[in-house]
């Protein structure tokens, strides 16, 4: 029996990293990520950010090739 556990920090910006990201849009926009990560069988851990960047703790199923995740 083996256990696998994979966790990425995966950062991206807004374009030219402009201040887009507004508190009323960061209260839809992190569970939105979370539930993408859900319908596409990984584990949002830790979604956040600040105004021009957002960062997600991601866990991988096993079976899972991290270039799909991204």
């Amino acid at each position: 029996m083996s256990y696998i556990s994979a966790y990425f920090h995966c950062i991206f910006s807004t374009k030219e990293r402009r201040p887009f990201i507004t508190p009323d849009l960061r209260d839809r926009l992190w569970p939105f990520l979370g539930g993408i990560a859900r319908q596409n069988k990984m584990k949002a851990i830790e979604v956040g950010g600040v105004a021009d960047h957002v960062h997600i703790l991601l866990s991988l199923p096993a079976t899972m090739p991290v270039s799909k995740a991204m």
